[in-house]
């Protein structure tokens, strides 16, 4: 799917890098442009936020600076607050070339330098989530030295993973985001609307249980619970 995406923008390429590069020949041109497919379809580098001076951003798979030219497959440019409540994998990726004069900054996922988590490992695992009369699954759990969790509701939707954002653990307190503001992840969830739901909760002394609040982004606050299930 990657490679027929940078298949489309081949030509698009082509043209922004003879203008972008004068004095070059076609051949030269054509050139660079194999070593850039090559790079993109070839090999894995750590996902990446690029910020742009016009308050924009967008999620990268792959990053390359020649010159002037920041050339990417890049995700969808949307708001800065907007990409923070957004998830990597809802992305749909192209292959783009910018102007290095049009970022700001360019973010990339460091899990491999992070501190190892202090958090007590009863509260990781399998629950059984209630949210709003819809049962489902949540897991908890460390990856690549961050805190990670999923749900999945059984009655709701296309009853898909959802990844969970910006997941806290402090002393028995969790912190975590569920949303889905982009076409792609609306309709990979069967959602009708862009939503953010920002959940706290309080876990018992045992680790097995927990109860909070949900808050959407209509302001409405609704209880939430989730028990542990037995291995």
């Amino acid at each position: 799917m990657e490679t027929m995406g940078i298949e489309k923008e081949e030509k698009k390429l082509l043209n922004k890098l003879k203008k972008s590069l004068p004095g070059m020949g076609l051949t030269m041109v054509l050139l660079i442009l194999c070593f850039i497919f090559s790079f993109f379809t070839c090999g894995t580098q750590p996902q990446a936020i690029v910020k742009k001076l016009d308050g924009r951003g967008f999620y990268a798979k792959r990053i390359l600076v020649m010159g002037n030219n920041l050339i990417t497959l890049a995700g969808e440019e949307m708001g800065l607050k907007e990409l923070a409540k957004s998830d990597f994998k809802d992305s749909n990726f192209s292959a783009k070339i910018y102007s290095l004069g049009e970022i700001s900054s360019i973010e990339f996922d460091q899990d491999a330098s992070l501190p190892e988590l202090k958090i007590n490992r009863k509260y990781l695992g399998t629950y059984t989530i209630r949210l709003q009369g819809h049962l489902g699954t949540m897991r908890l759990y460390i990856k690549k030295k961050r805190l990670r969790g999923y749900v999945k509701f059984h009655t709701w939707g296309k009853r898909a993973y959802e990844p969970l954002k910006k997941v806290s653990i402090k002393g028995n307190r969790i912190f975590f985001i569920r949303s889905a503001n982009s076409s792609k992840a609306i309709k990979r969830i069967g959602a009708n609307v862009f939503f953010t739901q920002n959940f706290t909760g309080n876990f018992n002394s045992r680790g097995t249980t927990l109860k909070g609040y949900m808050k959407n982004n209509r302001g409405e606050r609704h209880i939430w619970e989730a028990k542990k299930k037995k291995r």
